[in-house]
């Protein structure tokens, strides 16, 4: 019997670009970034220039960077 091939993903959550290089240079798949004011991670120090200047650095690595903007804090 065959196993159905899977793809699985390290998604690692990161506080800050710091630690988001961090994980990727660790191995990281995927990285989950809160920006500011949006996102479970909504009191992460993070600015859209530090989202977009990882968001390259992740690309060289083959790595993503996950920002979910739908659960915004008021």
């Amino acid at each position: 019997m065959r196993l159905p091939s899977h793809h699985l993903e390290l998604l690692s959550p990161a506080r800050d670009a710091a630690i988001a290089r961090e994980a990727i240079l660790h191995g990281a798949d995927a990285v989950y970034i809160g920006g500011p004011g949006f996102g479970a991670r909504h009191n992460a120090s993070n600015s859209l220039r530090d989202i977009a200047e990882l968001v390259p650095f992740a690309h060289r690595f083959g790595a993503k960077v996950v920002c979910d903007p739908e659960h915004h804090s008021s």
